[in-house]
């Protein structure tokens, strides 16, 4: 394989085979990059002027509605991640398929993508919620913070 011609089609093939599964880290990175953005800490204590308040109402609207989207596509990618997990489950356990067939590599990428989705979605939702500019490892220190509210 050391034909250049070869190896340039081996690596066009690969990615065009990973494409589809790095779209979706790419997807999940900047959803998260884009809720940082939009959701910086902007709550000063001191008394504010009209236009800051009226920016301040419509920036409450505007985490409101991210709040709103982020729990419900977290809801959904945490259906679907259990969706496809029962399925693993069932073509392993009662199917008799092997761990490493195709389907269960299948499974597990889906798994993988549905999962980083799922952390990027609850991860904003956690910004949305708390109103404040936080770090990823802030928000892991919290147990409790992995389920959409």
């Amino acid at each position: 394989m050391n034909d250049p011609k070869q190896q340039g089609r081996v690596v066009r093939a690969v990615r065009w085979l990973s494409f589809p599964f790095l779209v979706q880290f790419l997807r999940s990175y900047q959803v998260a990059r884009d809720g940082m953005r939009a959701l910086a800490d902007m709550r000063p204590e001191q008394d504010m002027p009209a236009a800051v308040a009226r920016s301040q109402i419509a920036d409450d609207a505007i985490r409101r509605q991210a709040r709103s989207r982020t729990r419900r596509y977290g809801r959904f990618c945490a259906l679907l991640l259990s969706v496809v997990i029962a399925m693993w489950g069932h073509a392993v356990f009662w199917n008799g398929e092997g761990i490493l067939s195709p389907a269960s590599i299948r499974s597990l990428a889906l798994t993988l993508i549905l999962g980083t989705q799922y952390v990027s979605l609850c991860f904003s939702n956690w910004l949305a919620r708390s109103q404040r500019r936080g770090s990823f490892s802030d928000f892991l220190q919290g147990g409790r913070e992995f389920w959409p509210r």
